[in-house]
């Protein structure tokens, strides 16, 4: 009788540690599952040297995601990039402004791009590296720059910030491809500026003006 219990005991300890190890490695697997798709893009205009190099983030998950100041609902994307002449709401970080305009403007038909996943942790990287972000723009400070650096907090190959379009450009054909990449298409309430930065940080609709297409 003391050999049945042993080895029903023996069998129960068997059972329980398998049981732990699964639940473990189901819960490591779930925190390792891609939450999100970050997109480092770019696209030029003419002349040449007119461009716009900014991050797109696709929610993959089935909840909805925080990306710096935006919640991005599920099933939907957030194009995050700083922009200075071509708006009207002042020089800085603007929220969904290329996923309202590219999609339909003539002169930007094809996006250069390249696409990594994003689990919890990355997104968090992400999402902590927007939050402390400057909400400025200026020639050394400038689109190119925000996006790269922005790229650079969480992928694993490291990208060069150049600050003149063009070559940013170049970069981002060098390491990414061409029409490959589909962006979610955002409404006129879905476009923001930025005001403030760090903890003073929120978002304010754009006018009319910006949602102008020209």
């Amino acid at each position: 009788m003391k050999k049945i219990i042993s080895v029903l005991l023996t069998m129960l300890l068997i059972l329980s540690l398998s049981v732990t190890a699964f639940a473990k490695d189901t819960a490591e697997q779930g925190e390792n599952k891609a939450v999100a798709t970050l997109s480092i893009c770019s696209c030029m205009s003419t002349p040449v040297i007119a461009g716009h190099t900014y991050i797109y983030v696709q929610n993959l998950s089935d909840e909805p995601i925080q990306v710096g100041l935006y919640e991005v609902p599920v099933g939907q994307g957030v194009s995050v990039g700083t922009l200075s002449i071509s708006v009207h709401d002042g020089w800085g970080i603007y929220y969904n402004i290329e996923t309202y305009r590219e999609p339909r403007e003539e002169h930007f038909p094809q996006i250069w791009s390249k696409t990594i996943e994003l689990d919890r942790e990355g997104l968090k990287k992400l999402d902590k590296k927007l939050d402390g972000f400057v909400n400025y723009w200026g020639p050394f400070f400038n689109c190119s720059f925000f996006a790269f650096a922005v790229w650079n907090s969480v992928a694993g190959d490291f990208l060069v910030p150049m600050v003149i379009p063009v070559l940013s450009h170049l970069i981002v054909m060098a390491v990414g491809e061409k029409g490959v990449l589909e962006l979610y298409k955002s409404d006129p309430s879905q476009v923001f500026k930025q005001r403030g930065t760090g903890k003073d940080a929120y978002l304010e609709p754009v006018g009319e003006k910006t949602l102008e297409i020209g």
